[in-house]
């Protein structure tokens, strides 16, 4: 697995063609247990998206995302488990970005559970996150050019 934006065309063209198929609605929370009763029980893909130390001055505008994950069952479940931080690789995200008015951000949105492999592939491929430690399903075979 690479880590960083893609620069492969060819992996943004099948995350294009994804969501030309699919009518994707995304939300997005804080990454705080005061939201969990606002995230759905529901299958789907979400990231989990940060942006720089306040101490840096770089504009509050430059998120991206860290983690990228699915939920076949429920979003909820997922969102709940991850705020155990039982990934240390999550943990030392909150311990790095959250500080002041810096907040995980918890992205989401709501998918028939059959295509959420597909689409946690595809946003891993275009997008590398860096605390992501495997790949997803190769979509090689799913999306050609």
């Amino acid at each position: 697995m690479e880590y960083g934006w893609s620069i492969e065309e060819s992996s943004w063209n099948k995350l294009e063609i994804f969501c030309d198929q699919h009518e994707l609605n995304w939300k997005k929370k804080q990454f705080d247990r005061i939201h969990s009763d606002e995230i759905p029980p529901n299958p789907g893909v979400y990231t989990i998206c940060v942006t720089p130390p306040e101490d840096l001055p770089l504009g509050k505008d430059l998120y991206t995302p860290i983690y990228i994950g699915k939920a076949e069952v429920s979003l909820q479940r997922r969102f709940n488990e991850h705020l155990s931080y039982t990934n240390p690789e999550l943990r030392k995200a909150r311990n790095i970005y959250v500080k002041g008015k810096n907040a995980l951000i918890f992205q989401f949105t709501e998918l028939n559970k059959f295509y959420v492999p597909t689409l946690e592939s595809l946003l891993i491929e275009c997008f590398g996150p860096t605390v992501n430690k495997v790949g997803g399903i190769a979509t090689d075979d799913i999306y050609q050019e």
